[in-house]
């Protein structure tokens, strides 16, 4: 995740990498091109779509992301906040006295099979019942303490995996968000990148794609 201009490595360093980044890029080029030049079909899909592609997408690269960072650390609180309040309803719901960790498989393992006595419906390559959320998903109807877990791992991992996530990245002090995009990065051949997987927005959730703003007199397309 490239969150800097360059200027925090020194230039001995930065030279020495770019030299063999250089080098290895010619050797996979002279490796490959002549497989794909053996296939007409591969050549122009090189040629015409993933080339042209890949420019495009250095380019799009090297400008910043403009993120409202105020508001990153705003729903960054309020979704701590729902995460705990979860916590503390799931764990008055089995017993607990104080919440354990919830994402803890052993933990699951021993509320939903033990304390709630649901059926087991699959068990993991190891033998361990399986917590997995299509699993979840079917015990869903039987208890309502599963529903509560499924919306405590929804806030968890909109948190992790977005506005923490973001903020780490940014710093203390904020600065220019660079994003990064695959262009093979999936199976399926589509493309893939920071902002690819940003979630639709759910009435009642905070909505995350609000964190990409234009800044003032500017549009974002």
């Amino acid at each position: 995740q490239l969150v800097h201009s360059g200027s925090e490595i020194s230039l001995n360093q930065l030279t020495r990498y770019c030299a063999q980044d250089a080098t290895l890029a010619v050797r996979l080029y002279e490796r490959f091109m002549s497989q794909i030049q053996a296939s007409p079909q591969l050549a122009a899909l090189y040629q015409h779509i993933v080339m042209p592609t890949c420019l495009l997408l250095a380019t799009v690269e090297r400008q910043p992301v403009p993120l409202d960072v105020e508001y990153i650390s705003s729903v960054d609180r309020e979704l701590g906040e729902t995460i705990s309040l979860l916590e503390a309803e799931m764990a008055e719901m089995v017993g607990l006295e104080t919440a354990p960790n919830f994402r803890s498989h052993k933990v699951l393992v021993d509320i939903l099979y033990k304390r709630l006595g649901l059926k087991i419906l699959r068990v993991t390559d190891h033998g361990a019942p399986s917590t997995a959320k299509p699993v979840l998903m079917e015990l869903r109807t039987l208890s309502p303490w599963v529903e509560k877990l499924l919306e405590h791992k929804r806030y968890s991992k909109l948190r992790s995996a977005y506005t923490t996530r973001w903020l780490k990245i940014l710093g203390k002090e904020p600065r220019a968000y660079f994003a990064e995009y695959r262009q093979i990065g999936t199976d399926t051949g589509r493309l893939s990148g920071d902002f690819q997987q940003v979630p639709r927005v759910v009435e009642g959730e905070p909505n995350i794609r609000n964190a990409v703003a234009a800044p003032p007199g500017m549009t974002l397309l």
